[in-house]
């Protein structure tokens, strides 16, 4: 992991070395594979439901608002 990608999880209090959900999403004709790594954490984006692509190295990532739990009234 790049200096660049740790400080990008760090501002977000993001731990890598915890258990995230990890899936293929694509291969493509030229043998590259395409990942999709989730790792959840507390809190949510002010103003929008979804920042766009954010590219970090040879990584790209975006933050979403995805509520897991839903709470009751």
């Amino acid at each position: 992991m790049t200096p660049g990608i740790q400080r990008f999880f760090q501002q977000f209090g993001i731990d890598p070395r915890k258990d995230g959900e990890v899936w293929k999403a694509a291969e493509y004709y030229d043998g590259t594979r395409l990942y999709i790594v989730d790792y959840r954490f507390v809190g949510n984006i002010q103003d929008a439901d979804q920042l766009a692509w954010i590219e970090i190295d040879d990584a790209k990532f975006s933050l979403t608002n995805y509520p897991i739990y839903r709470y009751r009234r």
